[in-house]
């Protein structure tokens, strides 16, 4: 990644991957939900798995960005610290 010019982003906090985890439990348990509902006919199994689905790729999409590279060119040009 260097010689290309990329860093490597830092590990995510505990805070943020508790935060992760927290939303994978409500997605799955969005989805026993959808299955109990559709077994009992009382509501559309499809606007939960719809939120499911949703909830799924915002998770998705925050894992994607917490592990993309930082460009070391964006680095470079930061202030630097006790300047």
């Amino acid at each position: 990644m260097c010689i290309n010019g990329l860093l490597p982003r830092p590990a995510p906090t505990k805070e943020f991957i508790e935060v992760i985890e927290i939303l994978r439990e409500i997605a799955e348990n969005m989805n026993q939900i959808a299955i109990s509902v559709y077994t009992q006919n009382a509501m559309d199994k499809s606007f939960y798995m719809e939120n499911y689905e949703k909830l799924q790729d915002q998770i998705n999409e925050i894992m994607i960005l917490i592990r993309q590279p930082i460009n070391m060119e964006e680095v470079w040009q930061l202030p630097k610290y006790g300047q």
